[in-house]
């Protein structure tokens, strides 16, 4: 639970969520480093960034891959370089969401 923050939507509701470098170091640790992200595409436009992609992963000697995709506003702090490296953290914690990773954090259960 001590890696669990909120961030709250600006209608009122909050949302749950774990930071990129925890999750990031939970893969390495499940995945024995073998993963990765492949960006497919990258959409840079006036009010946000939008990343997609594949993460690959190794479990028991065969590779399987998610989706991926992630989304970050452009707004006064964060500039669009900023928000390209965000979106990408976004899309690697989505793939590894669909491999089950804090799914009860993304699921709403907890």
């Amino acid at each position: 639970k001590e890696q669990i923050f909120e961030r709250s939507m600006g209608n009122g509701q909050k949302v749950s969520y774990v930071k990129g470098n925890y999750m990031i170091r939970e893969a390495n640790c499940a995945f024995l480093f073998d993963w990765s992200f492949e960006q497919e595409g990258m959409s840079i436009g006036s009010e946000g960034v939008a990343v997609w992609g594949k993460l690959a992963a190794q479990i028991d000697g065969k590779y399987y891959s998610r989706p991926a995709c992630g989304y970050e506003e452009i707004n006064k702090k964060m500039t669009a370089q900023l928000a390209i490296k965000s979106a990408t953290t976004d899309a690697i914690k989505k793939g590894l969401s669909l491999f089950g990773f804090n799914s009860d954090v993304y699921g709403g259960e907890v």
